[in-house]
């Protein structure tokens, strides 16, 4: 049985839109993951920035965050962005 939605759109509409809304979803998980990449390397970063020497047993969120601004300006200037 056919809807009223069906009875508008053709049957290449609805595959059109179907690949849109499957691409879009794609595009969106793989600008997720990127974004959780950068995170992970921002952090990583700002840590050794904080703590070049790597003497401390230990960092803390105020350790580096002085460092995440310098990070960013960073990764803006790198190849990561290409990466």
């Amino acid at each position: 049985m056919k809807n009223s939605f069906s009875k508008i759109v053709s049957s290449a509409e609805m595959k059109n839109l179907e690949w849109k809304i499957f691409r879009n979803g794609v595009t969106s998980e793989l600008l997720m993951e990127k974004a959780g990449i950068s995170g992970v390397y921002l952090h990583g970063l700002s840590a050794e920035m904080g703590n070049p020497e790597n003497t401390s047993s230990g960092t803390i969120a105020n350790d580096i965050l002085p460092y995440i601004p310098i990070a960013i300006n960073q990764m803006k200037k790198s190849e990561f962005r290409n990466g």
